[in-house]
């Protein structure tokens, strides 16, 4: 009898354990800091949305910009579309995962990046900073010697 109940309790607790694994793996699957990456219930790869498959928070942290390219003299002030910011935050760019601009919120809530001089031409990725540390949001930058909107 006692056997039976120890049985129970084992199967509850293993249960448990399986929801909560379950759990704390689909809570994780956000697009801060995994742009371009596949998850097992959804996606931050750039294909996601023709697949119908993005997560949820795909728009907030893979970011869709305008226009997509620029001079590598630098200078081109894009917005990046579908997220909104607060017009407080310290909103910094930082392109090759080293060159720092200083970018803006317009009245509207819309961040803009202001593209450096760059020395190559084609995609150059760039992440997105609201406090100065830590970069979530990510992007990619046509930088060569035509502007392609």
């Amino acid at each position: 009898m006692l056997c039976k109940y120890k049985d129970k309790i084992h199967l509850c607790m293993f249960m448990l354990v399986l929801f909560l694994q379950l759990l704390s793996r689909t809570a994780a699957q956000s697009c801060a800091r995994s742009c371009g990456q596949k998850f097992n219930t959804c996606s931050c790869h750039t294909t996601c949305e023709s697949l119908k498959e993005c997560c949820a928070d795909y728009k907030q942290f893979c970011l869709d910009i305008e226009p997509h390219s620029g001079s590598l003299l630098g200078g081109t002030d894009f917005k990046m579309l579908n997220v909104t910011f607060e017009q407080n935050i310290n909103l910094t760019c930082r392109f090759n995962s080293e060159i720092l601009t200083e970018g803006y919120v317009d009245e509207s809530g819309v961040g803009h990046c202001i593209s450096p001089l760059l020395y190559e031409s084609g995609w150059v990725p760039f992440e997105v900073s609201t406090d100065g540390v830590s970069y979530d949001r990510a992007g990619r930058w046509l930088s060569g010697d035509k502007h392609i909107s």
